[in-house]
């Protein structure tokens, strides 16, 4: 099965997802912390079983249609999408930039909004005992 993959965010979840291990995700250098990835794709390793495109969160990977049997009989990858990705600084996730960003989209709600995920360490909610606990009051 033939992939298309206009979006794509570089996650790299297609890749784990395919039993055949008919993907792959190649980063190579771009410079100054960019990086150019592409995701490959094998096709005569494919079986069509469309895991791929099921677990895909951007929900970005659609299939072309079949590969013609000149591409089944030759052992070789084949461009799916290539986009410009960074590493993000923080938590060294890949992602994909344009504008030179330097950390990745979860890190940068997170540096926005530093109490959006968990309490402060110490803090206690009104009518729990324990820190960190949601209060049981109503």
């Amino acid at each position: 099965m033939r992939l298309t993959g206009r979006g794509c965010v570089a996650c790299g979840v297609c890749v784990q997802a395919c039993p055949p291990h008919a993907l792959r995700l190649q980063h190579g250098s771009g410079g100054a912390g960019i990086a150019i990835s592409t995701l490959l794709q094998t096709p005569a390793a494919c079986t069509g079983c469309r895991s791929c495109i099921d677990l895909c969160p951007s929900d970005v990977l659609r299939s072309a249609g079949p590969w013609p049997w000149s591409e089944l009989l030759v052992d070789r990858e084949v461009g799916v999408t290539t986009l410009t990705t960074a590493s993000c600084e923080r938590c060294g996730a890949s992602f994909p930039t344009t504008s030179g960003d330097r950390l990745c989209p979860t890190c940068t709600y997170r540096r926005s909004n530093p109490f959006g995920s968990a309490l402060p360490p110490g803090f206690t909610m009104p009518g729990s005992t324990t820190p960190g606990a949601p209060s049981t009051a109503r």
